[in-house]
């Protein structure tokens, strides 16, 4: 389950930092968010900059980015309600080392003109488990398929 929890907090940093940048070029970073813009700007300041404390499962605590940064190398953050509130303080750090880490080409256009129907047809729904597996076969089990047999089930019924 921590496992589970670090993995999905770490997921939710790159979206994050992702949203947070809107393209890029080879002359420049457009930057969407404020907060973002400024830090990039003062990285050094934003890094050393004091945070509410986050503690590890070593008992350790983190008050800083970079205090941040040297305990995730080892140990996780300890799941409790009030960390995980916390964290989100912390995910400024992870969307600056994102940013400063990548390279212009990392932000390329995927090419996809329609995700959601990207997702909905290649999205293999008896490839995880979920509610939803239990609808599966093996001629139904892309989430648009699924979806659609369900919305004419509802018209009928």
């Amino acid at each position: 389950m921590k496992k589970h929890f670090g993995m999905f907090i770490t997921l939710c940093f790159v979206i994050v930092g992702g949203c947070f940048a809107a393209e890029v070029t080879k002359q420049n970073l457009r930057i969407l968010s404020p907060v973002v813009q400024d830090a990039l700007l003062r990285v050094e300041n934003t890094l050393s900059s004091k945070r509410n404390p986050l503690e590890f499962t070593s008992g350790d605590i983190a008050t800083t980015c970079n205090d941040y940064f040297r305990l995730k190398q080892k140990y996780e953050v300890r799941e409790s309600v009030n960390n995980t509130r916390v964290a989100q303080d912390y995910i400024l750090c992870d969307t600056l080392r994102i940013l400063t880490a990548s390279k212009e080409s990392a932000f390329a256009d995927s090419g996809i003109s329609s995700p959601g129907d990207a997702l909905a047809n290649n999205l293999l729904v008896d490839s995880y488990s979920s509610s939803l597996y239990q609808k599966t076969d093996t001629h139904q089990n892309s989430l648009g398929v699924l979806l659609m047999s369900m919305e004419m089930a509802r018209k009928i019924g």
